[in-house]
């Protein structure tokens, strides 16, 4: 029994396939023998990825050089070498630059709009209306950024790779768990419906906070809320909006329509103070809100005037 190939044979094996495929095109005979060559190892497709890598930077350091000669072919060998120096190359670049990436991707909700995502890792995202998120992943570390708006994340176990979510200057960090992230006007919400996450800022590293499932927080640069510890069906009322629902439970009618105006074009207006401080129960659909308006209007016995991208709610005239 032939001993196990160790990753430098492999890379080599890898190199000769790259140079030979670069030469000529391969017979249909030699591409199912190289379809087989990497299929037998999962380490193969690796090294055979790695080897077409620093093929191309070697042909693009030579037309980008200030003084390229002619073309020419090399002799097998002498170009098995130069990929087999140029692999120990970009070895010693990887290693300098630390993680390996990869992958970096945007992603956005336009107004009205909730999306799912999966990540490469194996978490989730729903992005929430009108937010933005850049994914960065790594063999090392998996960071996103929010840059707008709100965004949960289903986040894959892995211990050896934390995910963290930058907000402002907020930082989350978990190795597993689910939780959501709301940009504020300063500073970052954050709520865990499951496992515990670590928040702390940019200007303050040392200072972790450490969250449990069932927490809700407020946190930025100059001050952080206590934390709120909530029920399981008031988390899910929350997060309501990763179904498109709006969820109510003792807010008022001014913060309601605050939550419908995130969704919608047409604009809810209160057009009197004490309308607006009235409290409401229900859930309704953040995308709908002529029924909610309507519905409001029904229960405590407003008015509701539609336009065409305002719904006005006032206390009756004539009373």
């Amino acid at each position: 029994m032939s001993a196990k190939l160790t990753a430098a044979d492999l890379d080599r094996l890898a190199a000769s396939w790259v140079v030979r495929e670069d030469a000529r095109a391969l017979t249909a005979a030699e591409q199912a023998e190289l379809d087989a060559w990497i299929a037998a190892d999962p380490r193969r497709q690796g090294a055979y990825i790695r080897a077409q890598a620093a093929w191309s930077m070697l042909d693009r350091g030579r037309a980008m050089g200030a003084e390229t000669p002619p073309p020419r072919r090399w002799p097998l060998a002498t170009r098995r070498e130069l990929l087999a120096a140029s692999l120990v190359g970009v070895a010693g670049i990887s290693g300098l630059i630390g993680a390996r990436q990869l992958g970096r991707h945007r992603y956005g909700a336009a107004k009205g709009e909730v999306r799912r995502v999966p990540l490469a890792d194996g978490s989730s995202a729903a992005i929430n209306t009108a937010s933005r998120i850049e994914v960065s992943l790594s063999d090392k570390r998996r960071t996103v950024r929010l840059t707008e708006g709100e965004a949960w994340f289903d986040v894959a176990q892995d211990r050896t790779r934390p995910f963290i979510v930058e907000a402002r200057e907020v930082r989350v960090r978990a190795s597993g768990g689910a939780f959501s992230v709301r940009r504020m006007a300063e500073g970052a919400e954050v709520i865990v419906a499951k496992g515990t996450v670590e928040c702390w800022t940019a200007a303050d590293p040392a200072r972790i906070l450490r969250l449990p499932a069932g927490t809700r927080m407020s946190i930025s640069k100059t001050a952080v809320s206590t934390p709120q510890i909530l029920p399981p069906a008031t988390v899910g009322r929350l997060l309501a909006w990763r179904e498109g629902m709006v969820g109510l439970d003792g807010e008022t009618l001014a913060e309601a329509a605050a939550e419908f105006n995130r969704y919608n074009d047409r604009q809810i207006v209160i057009a009197d103070a004490a309308l607006g401080r009235e409290r409401l129960v229900g859930y309704f659909r953040a995308n709908d809100p002529e029924s909610f308006a309507r519905a409001v209007a029904n229960t405590l016995g407003a008015e509701v005037t539609v336009e065409e991208n305002e719904l006005r709610l006032s206390e009756p005239t004539g009373v």
